[in-house]
């Protein structure tokens, strides 16, 4: 799922979750997994847990080294 930048914070995205939501309970999903990349962590917790109400589980991260 991706939402372009002009449609940030019009509740596209939200609205987009919800549908997937709704289609994976109708066809036997017990849980959705999410997987998210993001230089803005804040943000994307803040919609994903908070919003959305998903569970933080885990983290993957990365450092570039020289």
């Amino acid at each position: 799922m991706y939402v372009l930048p002009k449609f940030r914070n019009l509740g596209v995205g939200q609205k987009l979750f919800k549908q997937i939501e709704k289609y994976a309970q109708l066809n036997g999903a017990k849980t959705l997994r999410l997987n998210a990349v993001s230089k803005n962590y804040k943000s994307l917790l803040n919609f994903y847990i908070d919003i959305l109400g998903m569970e933080f589980i885990s983290a993957y991260l990365i450092k570039k080294l020289d």
